[in-house]
């Protein structure tokens, strides 16, 4: 069995080539899902369904053992030509927290004291080389990753995207 991915606009003129395919393919050839139908789940699976991005945090720190198995994740994401372009930084420390909270804040128009990153204890940076042409598309699929296993961990988790680059 072959799977192909392949991302497809999801305006009816975008996918009108494909309409002849359809009408082709037998019943057996093709699987058509839809949110909200169920089979059998295995535990990704189940993980990508009920993760959410938490917006109140505890400020208890998470164990080391546990940021270090999030951030192992991330390493284990797909990334273009095999480059590992990507780098990791974990912020535990609660001053440096804290002021890359209060420069996040001037970032985003923010008054002084709003805290961008909803009170996280911890804060997972992920960083990649300026000029590599998939930084973003690699970097989304470490953040992927690791906010899967944060939740598989029973930690919350949110993607913050307001990097600026200087």
């Amino acid at each position: 069995n072959t799977i192909l991915f392949n991302a497809v606009h999801t305006k009816k003129s975008k996918v009108s080539f494909i309409k002849p395919i359809l009408e082709k393919a037998g019943k057996n050839d093709m699987i058509l899902i839809k949110k909200g139908v169920r089979g059998n789940m295995n535990e990704i699976i189940k993980a990508m369904e009920e993760r959410r991005s938490i917006r109140k945090f505890k400020p208890e720190m998470p164990k080391k053992e546990d940021l270090q198995q999030i951030v192992e994740a991330g390493l284990y994401a797909a990334n273009g030509m095999g480059r590992q372009a990507t780098i990791t930084v974990a912020v535990t420390n609660k001053e440096l927290r804290d002021k890359l909270s209060a420069i996040n804040c001037k970032i985003g128009g923010w008054d002084e004291g709003v805290d961008p990153f909803y009170g996280a204890p911890a804060i997972l940076i992920v960083l990649a080389e300026k000029d590599w042409r998939n930084r973003v598309y690699d970097g989304s699929l470490v953040m992927g990753n690791m906010m899967l296993a944060a939740h598989s961990l029973g930690l919350g988790s949110i993607w913050i995207h307001r990097a600026k680059e200087e």
